[in-house]
């Protein structure tokens, strides 16, 4: 280890380069770099610690300024990106320190999850410093010291929906736009936006950043949404950030479901008066969020409804009471990486950071898991309930369909298993959701089966009981009167257009000046006929087009 550290805080400004047309190469930060050399054999090692222009401090092999870097035979030291998270939680970890749900919706809880920056500014900064807290968590956030009106540029649109939805422009090989583009919007957020930098290839070539679960960033993009910014429209800021970056929206329009429960979080926020400072987040109950998730006939509805399925012994409780006394922290969804995330006996974790949980790819059965607490706001396994989530975007699924939900049987998916019925049938009710999004009547309908077996798999049945309870929903369409983040007129229209966003190999094709030709250098990898007509029969093509 080095005998001594020299660090440079705030170091960007040293890599200006002297000349305006930057053609010499020269900086501050060249020269430096060249003078800290000559100290070589000492004991001694240097860091940068810039907070953007990340680049310029170890530039790609061919784009360095120095001969030794391009010819390798200087190689400077990568950036340390595995810098961890939640270190300042070790001696405070929820169920040690924090037990219930109003406790990891404090300041100081949150504070301590994510970056250091956070907990340390709490614990070492005076009064002033722990009430503006949330407020410098959004200047962070937006890389803006305003808190006007402002209307948002489309990076700071993406920063903020990122820390909600968790969206990612650096995990799938998309063709709808350039590998560099993508890796300068990507530097960008992590330069301006807290995008946290997870992997940086060889060279500096390729570099992916992702929004970490950070409540307090999430709590901050929730204040933009919902309050700060009365210019943020939801569906309109959804739609710039897809155009202008690659992500998609997922082949069931997952994320379009994803935005309507975060809007509905949010407005359950709005409504409920301001914690006193230095506190900046609460939890609600389910109950507020179905409120302000469908329109106020539709929720009064089914407030009323009894469980589709249940034991028959059971206690047949309406929702309006069982979601009165289910208690959720949301304020973001976190993307799974594996399947097994996606269960019960991990749901209060998830719920702990205020998140819910986006199924894993090929999950099956189930897109997105809302956790909450039943009976009590304490944090126990034994109390967690869900909603759980499928969205389906074919117009095939026009009329409510059992066989979805018997599949959505959530011992069959894996968010329970044989643990949670040893003693008896699952106790904590459960909702269950389908979103038909191409539904052509737009309404919620409450699922009734004949027989337990229609609304479960034998795995969720003992001797023809249904071992748990639940709600279930077939929410059809996205039409007016029927989904408050929707709502209607121009609002409608723009999430209409998002729903009917083109497939991304569509977009593709369309940029083409010969799309059949480009075509057809993918043999049988679409239905259009010219992936196929150059080398198979025209009468058969032309039976199946």
């Amino acid at each position: 280890m080095a005998d001594v550290f020299i660090a440079f805080d705030e170091a960007h400004p040293l890599t200006d380069h002297w000349d305006q047309l930057e053609t010499s190469g020269l900086s501050n930060y060249t020269e430096l770099r060249r003078a800290l050399q000559v100290l070589s054999t000492f004991s001694l090692f240097t860091f940068f610690l810039p907070t953007d222009k990340i680049s310029q401090f170890s530039p790609p092999r061919t784009h360095g300024p120095s001969n030794r870097i391009c010819r390798s035979t200087f190689r400077p030291p990568p950036p340390f990106i595995e810098l961890g998270f939640d270190q300042l939680m070790r001696n405070r970890k929820v169920l040690d320190k924090y037990k219930t749900l109003e406790q990891v919706t404090s300041s100081e809880c949150i504070a301590h999850m994510g970056s250091p920056l956070w907990g340390t500014m709490h614990d070492l900064g005076d009064e002033q410093v722990r009430h503006g807290l949330l407020g410098f968590a959004i200047e962070k956030l937006l890389n803006s010291s305003t808190t006007s009106a402002l209307k948002l540029t489309e990076d700071q649109q993406y920063a903020v929906l990122s820390q909600r939805l968790g969206l990612d422009i650096g995990t799938t090989a998309y063709v709808s736009a350039p590998l560099i583009d993508v890796s300068k919007k990507i530097l960008k957020q992590i330069e301006n936006h807290m995008c946290v930098c997870i992997e940086i290839s060889n060279g500096m070539e390729i570099i992916r950043g992702i929004a970490a679960s950070e409540p307090i960033l999430s709590e901050a993009a929730s204040y933009i949404m919902r309050q700060n910014f009365p210019n943020f429209d939801l569906a309109g800021s959804l739609s710039n950030v897809l155009s202008e970056f690659p992500i998609h929206l997922g082949d069931r329009r997952e994320l379009l479901v994803a935005a309507f429960f975060t809007w509905a979080r949010d407005n359950v926020i709005v409504k409920q008066p301001p914690p006193p400072l230095p506190e900046f987040c609460r939890h609600s109950s389910v109950r507020e969020i179905i409120s302000c998730l469908f329109f106020e006939p539709v929720v009064q509805s089914m407030f009323n409804d009894i469980p589709s399925i249940g034991p028959s012994k059971a206690e047949k409780r309406t929702l309006g009471e069982v979601t009165h006394a289910a208690h959720m922290h949301f304020n973001h969804l976190i993307q799974s990486q594996e399947k097994k995330i996606v269960a019960h006996r991990y749901l209060i974790a998830v719920m702990a950071r205020g998140a819910a949980v986006l199924g894993a790819n090929c999950q099956a059965g189930v897109d997105m898991v809302f956790p909450y607490l039943y009976g009590s706001t304490d944090l126990d396994d034994k109390n967690v309930g869900f909603i759980m989530v499928q969205v389906k975007n074919d117009s095939k699924f026009s009329i409510p369909d059992a066989d979805l939900f018997q599949k959505m049987d959530p011992f069959q998916c894996g968010l329970l298993d044989k643990s949670d019925r040893n003693v008896r049938p699952f106790s904590i009710p459960i909702i269950r959701i389908v979103f038909a999004l191409r539904g052509n009547q737009a309404m919620v309908t409450h699922m009734r089966y004949s027989s337990p077996s229609e609304g479960a798999f034998p795995t969720g049945l003992d001797n023809g009981e249904p071992c748990f309870t639940s709600y279930d929903y077939w929410c059809s369409g996205i039409g007016p009167n029927l989904l408050q983040p929707v709502g209607d007129g121009m609002a409608h229209e723009k999430w209409k257009g998002l729903l009917d966003e083109p497939d991304p190999w569509d977009s593709f094709y369309q940029r083409s000046v010969a799309p059949d030709i480009l075509r057809s250098q993918f043999p049988a990898s679409s239905c259009d006929k010219s992936h196929m007509n150059h080398w198979f029969s025209d009468s058969w093509i032309s039976g199946r087009s």
